[in-house]
């Protein structure tokens, strides 16, 4: 088993541990991950923003509440 393998089934074995809506929301990530094909995604421009903006909130303890991030989810049909 190479070094990312290890590393897929030590977090997968985390995931297991989480209570099943987060665990939902894995499954819903890895599934669009899949769909999307093998490629490696470039953001562009405005995304890179975004997930910058987004880092730095993070960073300064700004959270996004559980209604919004199940609003965002829904509308993105995830």
């Amino acid at each position: 088993m190479n070094i990312i393998q290890e590393q897929l089934e030590k977090t997968l074995q985390l995931v297991r541990n989480w209570p099943p809506e987060r665990q939902q929301d894995a499954v819903q990530t890895l599934l669009a991950m899949h769909e999307s094909g093998t490629s490696v995604y470039k953001l562009s421009d405005d995304e890179r923003q975004s997930v910058e903006a987004g880092l730095t909130q993070a960073l300064r303890g700004e959270r996004v509440s559980d209604d919004v991030m199940d609003a965002f989810f829904k509308r993105h049909g995830l």
